[in-house]
């Protein structure tokens, strides 16, 4: 089984971000999930929807990925290629945060980089982000020396800031 990451709303609009496991016959399509919180003096809220869209690991040297608010994570292998991986983003002037990961480390943020023992990078509201959070209105253009020996897989993760119109943009391709 597969760990993705999911945000989902509390019934008090606090964020919840849950890394969840998915059985590997569930491979891509749009999902709710429903949960429930417990405390521990063992009230339990009412069930909560959480919609979510699994889409598959990408394959190839090109991917252009465009999105919004909330948490956008892409996987990418790169066949038998061996070199540089370009990837360039963009975005714009409401905040959003950039994460790489390969080879099962942190390779990359627009803030401090994450231990490599994090699950997910943070996910915030406009309204609560602070200098040093990673949430930039920004462009940049990231090289990843990849080899397939290193690690096979690429994941790039776009935050985009909750409850506003943020847009982000990247694409992912090979150096030849």
């Amino acid at each position: 089984m597969e760990s993705k990451i999911f945000l989902c709303g509390t019934a008090d609009s606090e964020l919840l971000q849950v890394n969840i496991k998915i059985p590997d016959h569930i491979q891509v399509g749009d999902f709710v999930i429903e949960y429930r919180i417990y405390d521990s003096a063992g009230n339990v809220s009412l069930p909560r929807p959480c919609f979510v869209n699994i889409v598959g690991q990408k394959s190839g040297c090109y991917d252009s990925v465009s999105g919004a608010d909330g948490v956008t994570v892409r996987s990418y292998t790169f066949d038998d290629f061996i070199g540089q991986v370009k990837v360039s983003f963009q975005t714009y002037s409401i905040p959003d945060r950039v994460d790489i990961r390969y080879g099962n480390k942190w390779i990359y943020s627009t803030s401090p980089t994450l231990p490599n023992n994090a699950l997910a990078p943070i996910i915030k509201r406009c309204s609560d982000v602070v200098p040093g959070d990673g949430f930039l209105g920004t462009s940049d253009v990231i090289y990843i020396d990849y080899d397939k020996s290193m690690g096979e897989r690429v994941d790039v993760y776009l935050s985009g800031c909750l409850d506003s119109s943020t847009a982000w943009d990247y694409t992912i391709s090979c150096v030849e």
